[in-house]
């Protein structure tokens, strides 16, 4: 498994694992430095995010413009839509720079976002935090599909590999799905110390789907001197 793999990934994993063990550790023997310091806002967990999630979005928008004018304009189209979908993510992590800009929220921000910050995912709705929905709920739901279910069809039928050939859909290599469950198995012993735990799991999501989009089973799909999988 490691053999396929080149230098700049196994580097990119170690960094991720060697990072999320230290959390772990942090966690469990000094709870509030875990708390306070180590996934405290821009802090140095929330920005190595913040890098992963804009290196997503690089990988897509250098795709989107290396494969321009021999892909579809469905194909270009998702590459497109991923790039800004990973921007804003990034942006979303740093509350489009609020606190960077010394810059304070909103009124309606104030009164609707459960951190007061100005940003969507932390929003109230009514009684329903949108970052508990949506972000943790479907979402959670979303990646474990992804992860455990989609590379199971993608193997097994024809028109699943057809689609996600058509949708520019990155494949997981074994090693990265069995990377999230590692980071995934944490979540019990993290939640049983810690009410931050959620950080150190976006960070060691963000990353691991930065590896799975920058080096995909499926490689081939984003080389411009190959024909993407039809069957």
């Amino acid at each position: 498994m490691i053999k396929r793999l080149d230098k700049v990934e196994i580097a990119l994993l170690a960094f991720m694992f060697f990072h999320f063990a230290i959390g772990v550790f942090t966690a469990v023997t000094n709870t509030e430095y875990f708390d306070t310091v180590f996934t405290v806002e821009d802090g140095v967990i929330e920005w190595y995010t913040v890098d992963a999630l804009v290196m997503c979005a690089a990988v897509c928008g250098w795709r989107l413009f290396r494969l321009r004018k021999v892909r579809s304009p469905l194909f270009l189209g998702v590459l497109g839509f991923l790039t800004l979908l990973f921007l804003f993510g990034a942006l979303e992590e740093i509350s489009w720079g609020q606190r960077i800009l010394g810059r304070e929220s909103s009124e309606f921000f104030q009164e609707n976002n459960a951190q007061g910050e100005t940003n969507f995912h932390n929003l109230v709705v009514g009684e329903t935090k949108l970052n508990r929905l949506i972000f943790s709920r479907l979402l959670g739901f979303c990646v474990i599909s992804y992860i455990l279910i989609f590379p199971i069809l993608y193997t097994k039928v024809g028109w699943i590999r057809k689609l996600a050939s058509t949708l520019a859909v990155p494949v997981p290599k074994v090693i990265y799905i069995v990377s999230y469950l590692i980071v995934g198995a944490s979540y019990p012993l993290l939640d049983a110390f810690s009410t931050k735990k959620g950080e150190l799991l976006e960070f060691g999501g963000c990353f691991l789907f930065l590896l799975i989009l920058a080096f995909p089973k499926n490689a081939e799909l984003y080389d411009p001197e190959q024909q993407p999988q039809k069957n």
